[in-house]
């Protein structure tokens, strides 16, 4: 048996030393994966939203059982493959259609860094996660609820395939940090409480320069408008509320501050294309 000498070993460099690397640390505990809800679902030919992009404040894996879908978006394609996992972010409109029978589990979560900016925000497209071990966890998906352990399980599943796939994570904290630092009064206001009632006037002066100059420098940073990215976050917020409370699109309203349900419904239709209670039945089955 080999016999190792402590001072050759105490000698050597430290892999990882959390006194050199506490920056990077601290950036990574604030990476937040909130999981809000998995189902299971075996679709077939007549599973085609070819004429209805998929696109909400949410985003999607799909684990993949047997069959196969394709999915398509500006400027790719992409087939699903049994054993592997596909995330669909959040706000890259996509079309899908089934090939065949199609069996999958689908967990929708959302992504949060800093005070509820989206890590993810402005990814483009869909991605190839790598593979995952269905004997390894179906058996306890099929029998809900699950315990804490199985959904530490399942966090950590995401966060695995996320930190073996996403190649650039340094690039994407070091734009959204960029973002953060030069936007940080913008971001404080909206997540204080995000609200209908919000006004670009408003975010403008927390940025210290007149709406219009707000709007142009947004532009230049986001590559969307002020208003374009709030009222995406305010969906985002929608969305989470339908998925993850029993809130009446009523609730909601009122707590996103719409005048009304109507109005509320309105807004939420006319960005993801159904209605908020079609949308809570067809993710969550009610």
């Amino acid at each position: 048996m080999p016999r190792y000498d402590r001072s050759d070993v105490e000698s050597r460099p430290a892999i990882f030393s959390r006194r050199e690397r506490a920056s990077d640390m601290d950036r990574i505990s604030q990476i937040r994966f909130h999981c809000l809800y998995l189902r299971y679902a075996e679709v077939g030919h007549d599973w085609d939203t070819t004429d209805r992009p998929r696109c909400d404040g949410v985003h999607y894996i799909h684990f993949v059982e047997s069959g196969g879908a394709e999915i398509r978006w500006q400027g790719g394609i992409m087939r699903f493959a049994p054993g592997r996992a596909y995330w669909l972010p959040a706000h890259a409109p996509v079309h899908a259609r089934a090939l065949g029978v199609y069996e999958h589990y689908f967990l929708a979560f959302q992504c949060e860094w800093l005070t509820g900016l989206d890590l993810f925000w402005d990814w483009p497209s869909p991605m190839d996660l790598g593979e995952w071990r269905s004997d390894e966890y179906v058996p306890q998906w099929q029998k809900p609820p699950l315990p804490v352990r199985e959904l530490w399980r399942l966090q950590s599943l995401v966060e695995q395939l996320f930190a073996q796939s996403l190649i650039p994570l340094d690039e994407v904290l070091n734009r959204q940090s960029a973002l953060h630092v030069k936007f940080k009064p913008v971001f404080d206001l909206i997540e204080k409480q995000p609200s209908a009632h919000l006004q670009i006037a408003e975010l403008a002066d927390a940025q210290g320069v007149s709406p219009a100059a707000f709007t142009r420098l947004f532009r230049q940073y986001f590559g969307a408008t002020p208003k374009e990215y709030f009222n995406r976050r305010l969906n985002q917020e929608a969305c989470r509320l339908l998925l993850s409370t029993d809130m009446s699109s009523k609730q909601i309203a009122l707590k996103l501050h719409f005048s009304d349900e109507y109005y509320f419904s309105r807004f939420f239709s006319k960005i993801n294309e159904i209605s908020p209670a079609r949308y809570r039945h067809r993710f969550r089955g009610k």
